[in-house]
């Protein structure tokens, strides 16, 4: 959350006072007025034992009070193609078996491509997120990065822990009050030491966050204990279309001091604006009141971003343009839905099938010279869509025309799968 706001308005905000315990007993008078108002209070933590702190965040009396929140997983795309700067390419790949969905990320290292790393996500009986685990490659070995365990208590609804590798100590803690939709999410985009919610392989950033107001809630504290640091942010609603919210931040236990203010303007739930002294942003809607246009600029960088959809409301095109650092940049993202496999192993491994995806050129490397093998490309719903031979190790083509997205190559020695990019 972002934006530009008046000099009389950072003004206010830097004669807000400290979070400590010095300032427990006025605070105490005004729990039921703030909790109403969304703002903070220093209070032992006996008051509010799921956090384990010193501090709690107040949100809406109904979260408080237990109501049920719709915090589901909603599935995404099953193959992302991105181009960055019309060169970089890389894939996102998901497959799924049961209540675990996996995340493939391939990058292209000249014309082949390769995998760099994956996340396992774990769903529970009600579809919401259990855990997230991410996994890099490096020299053909796996290692963990961090995992991440979800957890929904009420109060806070929705709070995220997550540590290194294999040790059980927590480097991270992520709170969330009053959040009601987790597609989106703000805590999708909120983090310390690049760790947001997910991994490197879940394609996030191909799909619109932060565009509803039910994604923001009423406060979030994000906690690092790694390196000793917080960020927090505090909405206040207001009876006009537009709230305010306030940023904090400090050392990982407080006291917190607050940073800057802004505003977050939005119609019947939809979010139009985020405006603070820092940076703009601005959102434009389709009839059907999908996101379709956002614009972010601040200091050092200026982004546009574009959605389209298909005929049944599904996103499948997300392009990126602007100027970081004073360079500009362009990435494309195209989503497809056409089915994941349920398993990432094929029977052609790379020690028998060559293949270019850029290119869509490839060779069976396995073959004895002038072997005769017949080629046949499926796609995801069973079709034949090219067919071809070839002797040996003999270079076939597969087609420009064809689409771009996962194919099934048959051949006498077995069948690979193959990704057409664009």
């Amino acid at each position: 959350m972002g934006g530009v706001g008046s000099d009389s308005d950072k003004a206010k905000t830097s004669r807000e006072p400290l979070l400590t315990l010095e300032v427990l007993p006025r605070f105490l008078q005004k729990i039921p007025a703030c909790c109403m108002d969304f703002c903070w209070l220093a209070i032992p933590s006996y008051l509010c034992p799921d956090m384990r702190s010193t501090v709690l965040l107040c949100g809406m009396l109904s979260m408080i009070f237990g109501q049920a929140s719709s915090l589901a997983w909603v599935e995404l795309a099953d193959t992302v193609y991105g181009i960055e700067n019309a060169q970089d390419t890389f894939v996102y790949i998901q497959s799924r078996s049961g209540n675990v969905r996996r995340f493939d990320l391939y990058f292209s290292l000249g014309s082949n491509l390769f995998l760099v790393a994956y996340d396992s996500v774990y769903l529970d009986g009600s579809g919401r997120v259990q855990r997230i685990r991410s996994y890099k490659r490096e020299n053909s070995n796996d290692s963990l990065l961090w995992e991440q365990r979800f957890s929904y208590p009420g109060s806070p609804a929705l709070r995220i822990e997550t540590t290194h590798d294999t040790s059980p100590t927590v480097l991270e803690e992520k709170l969330c009050y009053g959040l009601s939709m987790f597609e989106g999410a703000v805590v999708w985009r909120l983090g310390l030491g690049n760790r947001f919610v997910g991994g490197p392989a879940i394609p996030t950033w191909a799909y619109p966050a932060i565009y509803r107001i039910e994604q923001v809630g009423d406060s979030v504290l994000v906690r690092s204990f790694s390196d000793n640091q917080a960020l927090a942010v505090a909405r206040r609603t207001r009876p006009s279309a537009c709230d305010t919210f306030l940023f904090y931040g400090g050392p990982a236990n407080g006291p917190f001091m607050p940073y800057f203010g802004g505003k977050i303007c939005h119609t019947n739930g939809r979010i139009d604006s985020i405006i603070s002294p820092f940076s703009r942003l601005y959102r434009s809607y389709d009839a059907n009141n999908r996101l379709i246009w956002g614009v972010e600029v601040d200091n050092n960088r200026a982004d546009t971003t574009s959605y389209a959809y298909d005929a049944s409301g599904r996103l499948i095109e997300t392009r990126q343009s602007g100027v970081d650092n004073n360079r500009p940049y362009q990435r494309r993202y195209l989503l497809r839905y056409r089915g994941a496999p349920a398993s990432l192993s094929s029977v052609l491994g790379g020690d028998c099938l060559f293949w270019d995806g850029i290119q869509r050129r490839g060779a069976l490397t396995c073959q004895p010279a002038g072997a005769f093998t017949a080629l046949r490309l499926y796609d995801l719903q069973g079709r034949i869509v090219w067919q071809g031979s070839v002797r040996g190790g003999e270079t076939f083509e597969v087609p420009l025309s064809l689409p771009p997205g996962l194919y099934y190559l048959h051949t006498d020695v077995g069948t690979a799968r193959l990704y057409l990019m664009p």
